[in-house]
This record gives C-alpha cells, structure tokens and sequence, in this order.
C-alpha cells in the first residue's frame, strides 16, 4: 500500500498534535513571511524584482538561465501560498511537500556556493517539512475539520 500513516492510527501521544499543529505554524509562517517580503517588492519595485537580487544571481549561476528564471518569478508566490496552505493545514501534505522539494533546492544550492555549512537553517526546516509529509497535518487542521464535518 502507498497510503501514509494517518495520525489518527499513531499511537495516543498528547503531545503529537499539538506539535503537529506548531510545527505548521512555525515552519508555514516562516515560509509565509520570506515569500510575503519578495511579493511587497514585487509590487513595488516591479515583477522580476526577486530574479534581479544579488542573493538569487549568485544562488541561481548554476542553474540554466531558462531554467532559473520561471523560478524566480514563481518562487515568492509559491512561497506565501504553501507557507499558508501549511499554516491552515489545508491540503495536508501537498504544502509540506511543496515546501520541503523548495527548501531542498534551496539547500542543495547553498552546498554549492559554500553557504550551507556549518549550518544554514534551510535543511532544518526542510526536515521538518518532511516530516509533516510523512505524519501529516493532524488533529488541528482544516484537513481534519472538513473530515469531521463529513
């Protein structure tokens, strides 16, 4: 079977979902907020804005420029949309997974400009949004809430 462990078969911690629950908030708010600062400057300073900083340019040099730039401008929007997919819990995983494969580039990246170690919080949060992939939204979700109401 394919089907990912639903939190309602773990074993009755109950500390599990509200974890689940902060860990959503945390990760999803954190995501939100990075996205949330590029779309103002894209609103203000004009669309592409985030494909024309340094940061991005030095990130994105090892990466074809037909392949980098959808990126760039995708990428503040995909932010502030599955940061609060996440937050809310709602399409369970599908935002976790979102935001662990961006936050996976986005590591894999900073390996290869020598910015990833010692540390670098973005293999952090992307273990953690593997892990919300794995367990799932829980118990305080809309996920769970629409379920009910079913």
């Amino acid at each position: 079977s394919t089907a990912v462990a639903d939190t309602d078969r773990l074993p009755s911690i109950w500390l599990l979902h509200p974890f689940l629950l902060l860990s959503r908030l945390t990760l999803g708010g954190y995501v939100l907020s990075a996205g949330w600062e590029k779309v103002v400057a894209e609103f203000s300073d004009g669309p592409g804005t985030f494909i024309t900083i340094a940061g991005f340019q030095n990130r994105a040099a090892i990466l074809p420029p037909a392949f980098a730039a959808p990126f760039g401008y995708a990428w503040p929007w995909l932010e502030v949309t599955f940061g609060f997919l996440l937050m809310i819990g709602l399409f369970g995983r599908v935002p976790a997974a979102v935001n662990a494969m961006m936050l996976g580039m986005i590591s894999f990246l900073l390996l290869f400009t020598g910015e990833l170690f010692p540390r670098h919080h973005a293999s952090v949060f992307c273990a953690t949004a593997l892990l919300l992939v794995v367990i799932g939204p829980g118990r305080y979700s809309l996920d769970a809430l629409i379920r009910r109401l079913r």
